[in-house]
């Protein structure tokens, strides 16, 4: 002490600083030497001056390290006690994120802002709840934070303290008269946020004060599906043993159960068909584990007589939703055991559809194998050639090729194969369609041919491929346009120039 009294008045600058921004009043602000504080503020030291990094002035640096003594100087002194970092944060934000109590109530005490927002729109209270303070959580709430507060999408301390699972400041906070109901950005509410984090005991604690159970986000998800959907085990028997409906749907009719299995939760799926599932809308067990790919039950329930053509409300069998999951083992459980390839839901899709759909070439193998026939189109004209093709899934569509599927058959619109995988840039597609000698001259409706639409989506390496294997670069469309003409007028110049060095060539 005595030696920094020497250097001050010797004309020591009080405001030196090192490179980071530390300034003597900064740095004995945060070891706590208040003797060497009073001094650099009794020389004129600045007690606001900010480092560069967060923007911390003395009490920021003071309140994070718990130099509560320090803390009292600086404001006596008159620092700025609401003065905000970067992020917005005030020395008792600081404070009550690091449980820092005596801080917390030292500023309170000399009347620091209980209900500064910093940028995210989070108060004290939440950043306390947050950190799981339960002393902070206390000493904010006697001093009257807002309990209600809300910061970015909506969120509460409440909401705050059950993502992280602090179960002592929700009880905290309950008691003080928190609304367990809040709803934070897509209408969820702190009992969907346990859920969503799977705390059992968070859970719980707002089940037993009395939480809505069947609430609904935006989405139309109760606590039961969002805990399903993540495969939060312990929070889904919670709320099962709470009596949660685990038949609510949603808007697509889906129950915990099949959103569970649609997210490959294996272990909530098991849970949900032991505690019961509702076949109103006519999925059955053996539809929820075909869902999921459990296949040993998938194998147990055939031997105990499940139906195993049972077509849920959409008609989707158990067999179609282990296809489109690319359940493979499922699948050949299901094939074996009889099940019908080609039974379709109501839109006319069948197991071979999804399954081409969306790229599952080894169930796509199997179906086609068990007799699966390649031509079924659903309403709209498409056939499971066409959807491989549009997704770019170049050994689906070497598949079916290879089952003698028609490469040209056309949906509705008139759009075949080729065309469609042209239209999307699928180049591999293309090649293995024309070298099937798919018509490279085929029109849609529109008039447009594979080269056209190419064009049109400024597909270079499709233009290249229909080009080189012969493509007619002259053929006009109903308007007189030829690609170039396209490409031209939507500005895709590298196909133009791909095109113009072809003409020219």
């Amino acid at each position: 002490m005595e030696v920094v009294r020497a250097l001050l008045q010797a004309g020591a600058n009080k405001e030196a600083i090192e490179e980071d921004g530390w300034t003597p009043l900064y740095i004995a602000a945060m070891y706590g030497h208040t003797e060497v504080v009073g001094a650099l503020l009794q020389a004129g030291a600045d007690k606001n001056a900010s480092e560069k990094a967060a923007g911390w002035a003395p009490l920021h640096i003071a309140a994070q390290h718990g130099k509560v003594q320090a803390v009292r100087v600086l404001v006596h002194a008159g620092a700025n006690k609401d003065l905000a970092d970067k992020a917005g944060c005030t020395p008792l934000h600081i404070a009550a994120q690091t449980n820092h109590v005596e801080v917390l109530e030292a500023l309170l005490q000399e009347g620091a802002n209980k209900g500064a927002a910093n940028k995210a729109g989070f108060t004290p209270l939440h950043l306390a709840a947050q950190s799981g303070s339960v002393e902070a959580v206390g000493a904010l709430l006697r001093a009257g934070a807002n309990i209600g507060a809300t910061g970015e999408g909506g969120r509460t301390p409440l909401h705050a303290a059950a993502a992280c699972g602090h179960v002592e400041v929700v009880v905290e906070l309950l008691q003080a008269g928190a609304n367990k109901e809040a709803e934070e950005q897509g209408r969820r509410t702190p009992l969907h946020i346990a859920a969503l984090e799977g705390k059992p005991e968070m859970v719980r604690a707002l089940l037993q004060a009395g939480a809505n159970k069947e609430a609904k986000s935006k989405d139309n998800l109760t606590p039961l599906h969002v805990a399903a959907r993540g495969g939060k085990l312990e929070a889904v028997r919670a709320l099962l043993q709470a009596g949660a409906n685990k038949e609510a749907a949603t808007k697509n009719s889906w129950t915990p159960v099949y959103t569970a299995a649609r997210h490959g939760r294996v272990e909530v799926v098991r849970a949900l068909l032991q505690a019961g599932v509702d076949q109103e809308n006519g999925a059955t067990p053996l539809h929820f584990v075909a869902a999921c790919g459990i296949t040993e039950m998938v194998a147990a329930l055939l031997q105990a007589g499940a139906n195993k053509e049972a077509a849920e409300m959409y008609g989707r069998t158990p067999l179609y939703v282990a296809a489109y999951n690319g359940h493979m083992e499922a699948v050949r459980a299901l094939l074996q055991a009889g099940a019908n390839t080609d039974a379709a839901k109501q839109d006319g899709v069948t197991p071979l559809y999804v399954a081409a759909q969306n790229g599952h070439v080894e169930v796509v193998a199997a179906l086609l194998q068990a007799g699966a026939y390649t031509e079924t189109a659903d309403k709209t004209g498409w056939t499971p050639l066409l959807a491989a093709a549009q997704n770019g899934h170049v050994e689906v569509v070497a598949a079916l090729l290879q089952a003698g599927a028609n490469k040209e058959a056309a949906n509705k619109t008139g759009w075949t194969p080729l065309l469609i995988a042209a239209q999307n840039g699928r180049v591999e597609a293309v090649a293995a369609l024309l070298q099937a000698g798919a018509n490279k001259e085929v029109a849609n409706k529109g008039s447009w041919t594979p080269l056209h639409v190419a064009a049109a989506n400024g597909h270079v390496a499709a233009v290249a491929a229909l080009l080189q294997a012969g493509a007619n670069k002259d053929a006009a469309d109903k308007d007189g346009e030829t690609a170039l003409d396209i490409a031209k007028r939507k500005a895709h110049y590298g196909v133009v120039a791909l095109l113009q060095s072809w003409r020219s060539g």
